[in-house]
């Protein structure tokens, strides 16, 4: 994590110079030197010598041991210039000082003789190095040298500091995340963030038994093998990164919890390991539950809706094809829209309310109680006849009738008209038997309402029952022996941008005058008959050829 950092934050402190950059070197600005030396004259010397290079030189002149440790306090340094012997102090007190002080701060010798005999022992105490007076040029070539040095120490100071500062935000950032983070290094953990030490149970008193804890500790037996795939995967450097999902996770109590990991290659305190970020499913798979819940519920009445009464509707439809009956049952309030008259929305959503509640104490737990509008309710009582199911309806009907329902102060009594009819061998069309008995509750309610009617079919009705079989064994006998179907192409925008063409196929039947059916027509008729998977054959007999004819003109369809 520090070596990702220090690249954007070195290239910062190059453009940013400081007050210590050195003139000629980073840019204007004053060469802060200390001389030593028992001589102004010499020490001048030397000054001028730098002078002449081009530094700007802010010097300070110290002649003994006292004047040399105040001075050195003062301020930092950028170079220490000074005679191999000054008063009582040797090149060892005065390296030791400097260094003390000032760690990266040179120190210069400028001996009078030739200096080899010196050089040894000044290096060995932490001069930068030994020059003869004489020896102008080697002096300026040292002194830049020591410079440049120093400014570059100088830079990487900087740069660890800001990389140590940035060290701890990112921590911060971690340990107060939200998600789940922890770094393990060869297989064990050596760092968790407060969230990751919550979903497995470690915080508290039980935070320090995770260090050092493998991470497949984490995972249950059925899933190790899947999670240790993974961690070779990474350390084989097959992959960046792997994403496992639905993974049973250990609690440090036993606990067992849905989670999910995400695993990636990364650096700890400048090792090599691997980041692990954990994800808690159980919420997620709670709002799923949650939200399959209300895709089949009323809002208002908590009720099975429309959605899965249709779906249960048909369930029964596939029964009564294998010989069970069922019965169904619509409720329509009789006067629902004085009340929302008189009462408005929201206390008539409360008498709503109070209906369904009276509704579900009346039918049993195997039957199906729903709301399919405002003001109507259904039953679907599975594996029941006329007789059960007459019984049911009555006792519905009776107990809407005898309910008072007290709301702000108004008392409001009610009844409804009940239709009912039956799914079975005879009547296996859902659809049709529910359109027969909401004509069965319009019955009712031109009866004055608070009745129950069965329907019961009459000529006509059978006569059209059997129409729709005949009419069905007709479109499918006919419009295709005699051509009469056909297959259109719809062309569906890929919004990816691909070459691809791409269709929808539909099925197109005409009867004899060549005038098309509507669709709801065609569908009615190959659910009642029985035939749709001859029809479903006949359409990717059809598709099939007709993608193979256009593929021969390089044509690329889907």
């Amino acid at each position: 994590m520090v070596l990702e950092l220090l690249e954007p934050m070195s290239e910062a402190v190059i453009d940013e110079r400081s007050s210590w950059e050195m003139q000629g070197l980073s840019g204007p600005a004053d060469l802060r030197v200390l001389m030593v030396d028992d001589s102004s004259q010499r020490a001048e010397e030397l000054l001028n010598t730098l002078r002449v290079t081009g530094y700007a030189v802010r010097p300070a002149f110290v002649k003994d041991r006292e004047q040399f440790t105040e001075t050195l306090q003062k301020q930092i340094w950028d170079l220490v210039l000074t005679n191999p012997q000054v008063a009582d102090m040797g090149v060892e007190f005065m390296c030791g000082k400097v260094h003390k002080r000032h760690k990266h701060t040179p120190v210069v010798v400028v001996a009078e003789k030739d200096p080899q005999n010196l050089a040894a022992v000044a290096l060995q105490h932490g001069a930068a190095d030994v020059v003869a007076r004489s020896n102008i040029e080697h002096l300026q070539l040292v002194v830049r040298r020591e410079l440049r040095r120093l400014d570059q120490a100088r830079q990487v100071g900087v740069l660890r500091e800001r990389a140590e500062e940035a060290e701890r935000r990112c921590m911060s950032l971690l340990d107060s995340s939200r998600d789940a983070v922890a770094y393990v290094h060869d297989g064990m953990h050596v760092y968790a963030n407060s969230s990751y030490l919550r979903l497995f149970g470690y915080e508290g008193e039980y935070r320090d038994e995770l260090e050092g804890l493998p991470l497949l500790d984490l995972v249950s037996s059925e899933h190790a093998t899947k999670l240790r795939d993974s961690m070779r995967a990474l350390s084989k450097r097959e992959s960046e990164s792997q994403q496992l999902d639905d993974l049973t996770g250990v609690r440090s109590d036993g606990a067992k919890v849905s989670v999910s990991m995400q695993l990636a290659r990364a650096n700890f305190d400048g090792e090599p390991c691997m980041l692990v970020m954990a994800h808690d499913l159980s919420e997620r798979k709670q709002f799923e539950r949650k939200l399959r819940h209300l895709k089949r519920r009323d809002p208002t009445t908590g009720l099975f809706n429309h959605r899965h009464m249709r779906a249960k509707l048909d369930s029964l439809g596939k029964a009564a094809n294998a010989g069970v009956q069922s019965a169904v049952i619509l409720i329509e309030l009789d006067n629902f829209e004085n009340i929302r008259r008189t009462l408005g929305i929201t206390l008539t959503n409360d008498i709503v309310r109070d209906v369904a509640r009276v509704l579900k104490k009346s039918v049993g737990e195997r039957d199906h109680l729903a709301r399919m509008t405002e003001k109507t309710f259904s039953v679907l009582l599975p594996e029941q006849g006329l007789e059960e199911a007459s019984t049911i309806a009555e006792k519905l009907r009776f107990a809407i009738q005898e309910h008072i329902w007290d709301h702000a102060g108004h008392s409001v009594a009610t009844t409804c008209s009940v239709g009912m009819g039956i799914i079975d061998p005879d009547r296996p069309n859902p659809e049709l038997v529910l359109e027969q008995v909401d004509r069965a509750v319009h019955e009712a309610v031109s009866l004055g309402g608070n009745v129950v009617r069965v329907f019961q079919p009459d000529e006509r009705d059978l006569e059209a029952e059997a129409t729709t079989v005949e009419l069905s064994s007709a479109v499918i006998d006919r419009a295709f022996d005699e051509e009469r179907a056909s297959l259109l192409f719809q062309p569906i925008v890929d919004l990816a941008g691909e070459s691809t063409e791409i269709y929808e196929i539909l099925l197109s039947l005409k009867d004899r005058s060549g005038a098309p059916f509507a669709n709801e027509d065609i569908f009615k008729i190959l659910e009642a008959s029985g035939e749709a998977g001859k029809v479903d054959l006949w359409m990717l007999e059809h598709t099939i050829a007709a993608s193979n004819e256009h593929k021969e003109q390089d044509r690329n369809l889907r």
